[in-house]
């Protein structure tokens, strides 16, 4: 039902718009690798919080990292959601759950000194194609190599 939905549009988004295709895709393949062989058995008025956060504790177990834990937990919240709304389920297992913590990576910040390095340096020059030009100081033979020209020249 969901898939189908969301498929053909009367599933909507919490922004009230269809789903695009790719979502709708994402959320069939999510459903069928991860929460039917786990949870499809149970109806939806018998899945309890604790069902969930079994079912996270598992994906936990299984090296996956939080943010594709996360993700797979979004078509189960896209099928509560709508339970709720149409007053086919009073609680919403996907609520409150015990989840690990995503944390982005960092961008490296460099010491003061090597910024200042890195400020100082003059820009380097680009032809008016926009690629890159040979180094500075490059024989003929890695200028032709790198652009994918040959070269007639030889060095001795």
């Amino acid at each position: 039902m969901l898939i189908a939905g969301a498929h053909d549009g009367s599933i909507l988004d919490r922004g009230g718009k269809p789903y695009k295709p790719s979502t709708a895709r994402g959320y069939e393949q999510i459903l069928e690798t991860y929460i039917v062989p786990v949870l499809g058995s149970a109806k939806l008025s018998a899945l309890h919080r604790r069902d969930v956060q079994d079912f996270v504790d598992d994906l936990r177990k299984q090296g996956l990292s939080p943010s594709t834990i996360n993700n797979i937990l979004d078509p189960l919240r896209v099928i509560y959601r709508r339970a709720i709304r149409r007053d086919e389920v009073a609680v919403d297992p996907t609520d409150n759950l015990d989840l690990p913590a995503i944390r982005g990576k960092r961008d490296r910040i460099e010491p003061p000194e090597v910024a200042h390095e890195l400020l100082a340096a003059p820009p380097v020059p680009r032809r008016r194609s926009g690629r890159w030009p040979c180094s500075v100081g490059s024989d003929a033979a890695s200028c032709a190599v790198f652009s994918g020209a040959t070269s007639t020249s030889t060095t001795a």
